[in-house]
């Protein structure tokens, strides 16, 4: 989470070695929700034709929260904030801070979509000489890509995933290369010979990161076997069946086979993080 916080948003932190950062104690909070909110969730999973019942009554919950801790003070000591209210909060700090001093020189997740903010007056003002109009030149026109509520939503999107799913990612990566050592030390060789030995001790590129073909193939078959959020599909099929006569299963489907991904294939093949909200 600090190499996400850090290249995404420019923020130093130190959730490896500071077990008390507000960052990462936010997120474990965001994950270990109250009773009530946690048999919302299973209702929305078991009964998805109220979905929008349960939302509402999810919102309502976190609305109740904020007034009671907001006009009654003594419940901040029976009612926890909620989670992603605070993380907002320092979302919406971080963009102030960035808007005030201008364009940056670090290009960072959080510089890319300021630039895209569909906020009039920022963009004017951060417009190059060339794009601001003068006697000769005409005022280039605004492009409205973003606002400010969703760049706060991506950050807080963010810190969730980078504290739940890649953490799980990297957990089963790490159990299969314990439990396959022939594909630890295959994976082993195939990063050794993309780098120098003499040079050993500086961080990859993009472009280096970019060949290791094997890596990403390793990658993407620990998240074929143990995927992070397969809850997005609400049904399962009760048996096997073929499709246009194609197999829905892979061959071997319970053994680790990196080398199944060589072949490129259709992107919705594999979604072992969902496919957004279009997907059905």
């Amino acid at each position: 989470m600090d190499t996400i916080w850090s290249c995404g948003f420019g923020l130093d932190t130190d959730m490896q070695n500071n077990v008390n950062d507000p960052y990462l104690l936010h997120s474990q909070r965001f994950f270990s929700q109250d009773k009530i909110r946690r048999s919302i969730f299973i209702l929305n999973r078991l009964i998805v034709e109220l979905r929008k019942v349960w939302l509402s009554i999810f919102q309502l919950l976190g609305i109740i929260r904020y007034w009671l801790r907001r006009y009654i003070p003594v419940t901040k000591w029976l009612i926890n904030e909620n989670p992603a209210t605070w993380i907002m909060k320092q979302a919406n700090e971080m963009i102030e801070k960035r808007k005030q001093i201008g364009h940056t020189h670090r290009t960072d997740l959080l510089q890319l979509m300021l630039d895209s903010i569909s906020d009039e007056d920022f963009i004017h003002d951060h417009q190059s000489p060339s794009e601001k109009s003068d006697d000769t030149e005409v005022e280039a026109p605004l492009v409205r890509k973003i606002t400010k509520h969703e760049i706060s939503a991506n950050i807080l999107l963010f810190m969730i995933a980078g504290y739940e799913t890649t953490s799980t990612a990297l957990g089963y990566a790490t159990y299969i290369l314990a439990t396959h050592p022939e594909e630890q030390q295959k994976l082993q060789e195939h990063i050794d010979a993309h780098f120098d030995p003499e040079t050993e001790d500086i961080m990859p590129t993009y472009e280096t990161l970019f060949e290791m073909d094997y890596l990403d193939m390793f990658i993407r078959e620990t998240l074929r076997m143990f995927p992070i959020a397969p809850s997005v599909i609400t049904r399962l099929s009760t048996e096997s069946f073929p499709i246009r006569d194609i197999g829905v299963l892979p061959a071997d489907p319970h053994e680790f086979h990196p080398e199944r991904f060589a072949t490129k294939r259709h992107p919705m093949a594999w979604i072992p993080f969902g496919a957004g909200p279009r997907f059905q």
